[in-house]
This record gives structure tokens, sequence and C-alpha cells, in this order.
């Protein structure tokens, strides 16, 4: 019980930050082989050996858990850094960046390195595999979502994630959604531009920030969202986290099968928050 209370602020974290789980057993399976090879770590020859021997283990195991080749991953990694990829920039290294259209590492990489790993958010997808195949889909403040980038062309969607199953007109002359059913985001369009990415539960995980969007419980995620914003708003059941470029529905009501979330290009939402009212989550 001592040791129980000493830790107890540490164990009791959960429940106030959606990011972290209940325990720790996805890494404990994670590592579960390198524990059982740890003998070979006796002839690593020196302290700086077995280090470095962890360090690459660790980055392989976080490529395979976030569905990322890791062959793939670290040729790129290395090849940017060989090309002079600054080290201030090393955030951009990450798995998840990488394999997103990130055009600091598209050009240290090359162009065609570039073209075939950094094409897709998971190295392995093409976008005839996409309905049948279970994604992440990444959320990047006033960027975009997984592939699918702010400022691209209904042409540059089709070729990250397939042609559309449907289109639809929206209120102004100069917009239009596209749909492709239950496994890809609705992608809208400002003046044939992309200018938000929304999507629905069915689409399967949904990260932003460390953050599983449909995976945590909603009202966690609300509350996550709006200490990272600095507030929220809403207006009939639209909640606007205009610092991180989000739009959510309830998520702490109604069945999960009704939520969404959508990142928009910034700039979509100025001059149109007057029907909106500030609203806090943490008093819930």
């Amino acid at each position: 019980m001592a040791y129980i209370a000493k830790h107890w602020d540490g164990l009791k974290l959960f429940l106030t930050d959606g990011r972290i789980e209940i325990d720790n057993n996805t890494v404990e399976r994670i590592i579960r082989p390198i524990a059982l090879n740890r003998k070979n770590a006796l002839f690593a020859g020196h302290d700086a050996g077995a280090e470095n021997w962890a360090t690459i283990a660790s980055l392989i195991e976080t490529c395979k858990f976030n569905a990322v080749d890791p062959l793939t991953y670290l040729t790129a990694t290395l090849t940017a850094i060989v090309n002079g990829h600054r080290q201030s920039c090393i955030d951009d290294a990450f798995a998840v960046e990488l394999f997103g259209t990130n055009k600091r590492l598209k050009s240290a990489v090359g162009p065609k390195r570039s073209l075939g790993l950094l094409k897709f958010t998971h190295p392995l997808i093409s976008p005839k595999s996409l309905e049948k195949t279970d994604m992440t889909w990444l959320i990047d403040s006033f960027s975009g979502i997984g592939p699918i980038r702010f400022d691209m062309t209904p042409e540059d969607v089709a070729t990250h994630i397939g042609a559309p199953d449907r289109s639809r007109r929206g209120l102004r002359p100069d917009t239009f959604s596209e749909h492709r059913g239950t496994k890809a985001p609705v992608v809208r369009y400002r003046e044939n531009r992309v200018s938000e990415i929304e999507a629905f539960y069915d689409i399967g995980v949904v990260m932003f920030r460390g953050i599983s969007v449909f995976g945590t419980n909603g009202l966690k995620v609300l509350r996550a969202l709006e200490e990272l914003n600095g507030g929220a708003a809403i207006s009939v059941g639209i909640i606007l986290f205009d610092e991180l470029g989000l739009t959510v529905g309830r998520l702490d009501e109604g069945p999960p099968t009704g939520h969404s979330v959508a990142a928009f290009a910034s700039g979509t939402w100025n001059g149109k928050t007057d029907d909106f009212t500030s609203i806090s989550f943490n008093d819930r």
C-alpha cells in the first residue's frame, strides 16, 4: 500500500489525460521478443553499443506499432540525415510525419525516393486497397488528415486515396464534397482546393496529438481538446476549436457511430463565428 500511495499521482493520471492508457500491456507485448533475446546484449561489447541497440530496437518496434514498415522508415530517415536534414527539425523525422506529405523531408530525401516512400501515411497502402484496409488517420492542424492535405486538387486527392464514389455540390457555387464510402474521410473543396476534411467514427483510428478521437471516452477527448485550444465554442451541436483547426460533434452525447471530427484550412471560419458561444467541458 505504501508503494501505491507513493506513486498515486502517476497511477491516476490516465483519468485526466486521454492519451494515457490504463495499463502498459501494449508496451509489454512489444518488448517481449527483445526481453527473450536479452542475453545477446551481454555481447554488445560496450555500454554505448547496448544503448544504440536499445535505440534501434525502440525505433523498429515503434514503427511496427504504428503500421509503418521499419526498413522503409529507417532508409528514408537516414537518407534525409545524410542529405542535410536539420537537427532543429527533428520532429519532422517522426514516422507519422515522414509518411505524410512533409515538404522539408521530401526535399531532403529527394524526389525519386519521396515518390515511393512518402506517398501514404501507411507505406503499404495503395488507393485500390484503401477500402479493405484499416489505417490510422493522423490529423495535422491546418495541414490535413493522413495523406490528404489542404490546397490539394481533386486529382491530387484521388492519387492518394482513389476516385470518389460520388460528389455533392455545396451551398455555394464554388464548393463541393467528395465521398468514398466509410473507410475514407469526406473531402470538401472550395475553388477546387481542399478546404475541409471530415472523418467519421466508421473510418477507424483517428489520432490528434496522441489522442485517439474515437477510441477514447468522448468527454475526455473534448476536455483534452479544450485544454490544448485554450477554450471551446459551440453552435447547433458543432464544437469549434479554432486554434487547433478542428470542429467536432458532441462526442459526449449519443451513440459513437454518429461522431465525427473535421480539420479545416486556415481562414475557413473567419467571420463565421457570430453564432458560437463559449462552452467548457471541465465542469461536466
